[in-house]
């Protein structure tokens, strides 16, 4: 398991073809020295998808920064130019 998943930080569930990623409080502490590992945990898997569904769980977030709204960003950039969906 990826350190960041070890802290919480998010889990990655599919559900058919879509990847739901549930974001845990932690991600309100995410700081930029873990942003590029925490954009490859969500990213990876979405690399070889044809039209990736993305879904992110923020039920358990109460607030977050810049630092977590660039791994959105980079997810959506990834997600938008091979036809695919990234919903909050």
């Amino acid at each position: 398991m990826a350190p960041l998943e070890n802290e919480n930080v998010v889990d990655l569930e599919w559900h058919g073809d879509a990847l739901v990623v549930v974001a845990r409080g932690a991600v309100e502490t995410l700081n930029w020295a873990l942003v590029e590992e925490a954009a490859d945990i969500v990213l990876d898997p979405l690399r070889e998808t044809p039209s990736p569904l993305v879904v992110f769980d923020m039920s358990d977030v109460k607030y977050f920064g810049s630092v977590f709204m660039a791994l959105l960003l980079k997810c959506q950039r990834i997600v938008k130019p091979r036809g695919g969906l990234l919903v909050l």
